[in-house]
């Protein structure tokens, strides 16, 4: 669940009393940029005798790696050792005497800081800026140590929660328009979906197709992060005469819970989900993965292709398996299943059908590039259309291909 903290607040605490840190039983701090997600957001709440810690940030230990949970419960100690550096920069008397800057206009690439502590007696601090380098770096190291088996605790009660998800739009370009489901049935769920991949290509109609587990967390991991759930009960439903409208795009987005609550919301969804839904979609009727790459050093050009004929898969390559040596040139050669697999999971995993789907290609240049590099990634699917982008499929993608081509060339 993406992790919003909210906080009653007021600027400044009731009467003259002088707080210590025994007194605090919540804090927040965030920062936020240009981007939707926060630069960083957490939070500690005492509870009973327990402290829940909730975070928003990029994972220390981890390229690329963002993540937001919330009230998830650690160590009494750890709370204390960051309440320990609360005492030893004196935050509390900092934030008291701390004064907001008066604005009299708004920066919009200016960061936006804030910082709040909650005591024993319900009164409260709210200023307009940051913890201390040092907290910050604790509570990092805290989101580090944690959001692992925080996110994997959170998968796991959303899961137990939703009974269905249902995605729609009816947008103004008809092959833009799309609908998803995923129901539960059991301890399983199924996929249904009907979608166009390319503004050349017809609808595509499935229904009930199972999936597994990772590709169900995949979906549910995103509509945690988004806090999506909470977020669509704050929408209005969409309209009823929906085949009516035509000059707006409209939005549909569905929950049904266990215990038969059901929020029907016009809440539009993140590109992210939107994205892992088609991958999920297009993984289920790929019948072909092309990519390749040219350029001058002819070394480092490659091009392999994945196709499935009735049931089986066959590697076709042209590269040099060890990046420096002389092309090998296959065709068709029989990988199994295990094999394929690792193939498609990469791309659904780096959300390429969605990638090159959406590309727009850039307005012309005048500039001629005499060793210019050029990528092409494509996939045809079973209805028998096809879709293609002059981009790169990734390192993660290629270094796939490489391998299996590698461990083929060996036998």
């Amino acid at each position: 669940m993406s992790a919003v903290f909210t906080v009653s607040a007021l600027f400044g605490c009731g009467g003259s009393r002088k707080y210590t840190v025994d007194d605090i039983i919540a804090f927040h701090t965030s920062c936020y940029g240009m981007e939707s997600n926060p630069v960083y957001a957490f939070a500690l709440r005492k509870q009973d005798e327990n402290w829940l810690f909730s975070a928003s940030c990029r994972v220390k230990s981890r390229d690329d790696c963002y993540t937001s949970f919330s009230s998830f419960p650690i160590p009494t100690e750890e709370a204390e050792k960051f309440l320990e550096i609360i005492r030893e920069e004196d935050e509390i008397r900092r934030l008291r005497k701390y004064r907001n800057p008066i604005r009299f206009f708004h920066i919009a690439d200016e960061p936006m800081r804030s910082s709040g502590m909650t005591f024993t007696d319900g009164n409260s601090i709210e200023k307009e800026t940051k913890l201390c380098d040092r907290a910050i770096d604790c509570l990092r190291d805290l989101a580090d140590r944690h959001y692992e088996a925080a996110e994997k605790a959170e998968l796991i009660a959303i899961k137990n929660k939703l009974t269905s998800v249902f995605i729609r739009l009816k947008d103004t370009e008809p092959w833009r328009s799309h609908s998803f489901t995923l129901k539960k049935d059991g301890d399983h769920w199924y996929f249904s979906f009907e979608c166009s991949f390319g503004e050349d290509s017809l609808p595509v109609k499935v229904e009930n197709v199972r999936l597994s587990d990772e590709e169900t967390d995949d979906v549910i991991r995103i509509i945690a992060k988004y806090d999506l759930i909470s977020k669509a009960s704050g929408y209005a439903e969409p309209p009823e005469d929906v085949d009516g409208i035509t000059d707006r795009s409209v939005y549909f987005t569905d929950f049904s819970l266990a215990g038969g609550r059901r929020i029907n919301s016009s809440l539009p969804v993140p590109d992210e989900l939107t994205g892992c839904l088609y991958g999920l979609a297009g993984a289920k009727l790929l019948t072909e993965v092309n990519i390749s790459r040219s350029c001058m050093d002819h070394s480092s050009s490659y091009s392999f292709s994945l196709e499935k004929t009735e049931d089986n898969w066959f590697l076709s390559f042209d590269c040099a398996a060890d990046c420096v040596g002389y092309h090998t040139n296959a065709e068709k050669i029989p990988v199994d299943t295990e094999e394929a697999e690792e193939i498609l999971r990469t791309v659904r995993e780096r959300r390429l059908i969605s990638e090159v789907l959406s590309y727009e290609a850039p307005s012309e240049s005048d500039v001629y590039v005499l060793d210019e590099t050029t990528y092409n990634t494509s996939f045809a699917f079973s209805d028998g259309s096809s879709v293609h982008a002059p981009i790169s499929a990734g390192r993660e993608l290629t270094d796939a291909f490489y391998s299996l081509a590698g461990r083929k060339i060996k036998k």
